[in-house]
């Protein structure tokens, strides 16, 4: 594994070019590094670093599609991954955002996704992808229930709830006022509650039609 190879290395330079295991080792005296229990007990604790850093870590992107480097950002680590996540990342600067995708209530627990979205990966890549990078074998609604993707979803109107006239109607000001103004993004947000109250069985393509609007909103420059 890469984080192996790291730490030893680490631990080869720190013992060879330095004293800081309080004398300089010579490098034909470490053959075997676990014959050394200070060497070795240093080379575990970074090659626990390191996998908690490729495990951890996000990508800075501080244009949208664009990688600049990757950052640990503590609180955000902690966030578990869901195919269909109710948050959403995004930078400004090297300051990582998480913002609300679904009304999230006291107790719930707050999701990102680590990988593919169902709205644009098949269900196989996605959990090969996470098994790979993860060690996990995501069961997260998207995959238990095999969701279509988006293009599938706009193209059968899957969950749409145009049949619906009384919630229909009930959304009309906010489709009215994000005529009047496209930028309009807190009655996107109400469109985003609405739906979520009142639809039972997902996905649905307008709350997946609300979701890309707002993530556009934040993303696009």
């Amino acid at each position: 594994m890469q984080g192996t190879g790291m730490g030893a290395l680490a631990v080869i330079l720190l013992a060879t070019q330095t004293k800081f295991f309080s004398k300089k080792y010579e490098i034909d005296d470490m053959k075997d590094i676990s014959e050394f229990s200070e060497l070795k007990f240093c080379a575990s604790i970074m090659f626990r670093a390191c996998v908690i850093m490729s495990s951890n870590c996000f990508s800075i992107q501080q244009e949208p599609g664009i990688i600049s480097g990757s950052g640990l950002y503590v609180a955000h680590s902690l966030y578990n991954h869901s195919c269909a996540p109710n948050t959403f990342r995004h930078f400004e600067g090297l300051t990582m955002i998480t913002r609300a995708l679904t009304p999230i209530h006291v107790g719930e627990q707050i999701f990102t996704s680590y990988g593919g979205v169902y709205a644009h990966m098949p269900r196989f890549e996605r959990k090969q992808k996470i098994l790979q990078d993860y060690f996990l074998d995501c069961d997260c609604p998207a995959c238990e229930n095999d969701w279509p993707m988006y293009n599938e979803i706009l193209r059968s109107h899957i969950g749409s709830i145009s049949k619906n006239k009384q919630l229909v109607e009930k959304l009309k000001p906010f489709r009215e006022r994000l005529l009047a103004n496209m930028y309009d993004i807190e009655a996107v947000k109400a469109v985003l509650d609405i739906l979520h109250k009142e639809v039972s069985k997902h996905p649905c393509e307008e709350i997946l039609h609300a979701e890309q609007y707002l993530k556009s909103y934040y993303l696009d420059p």
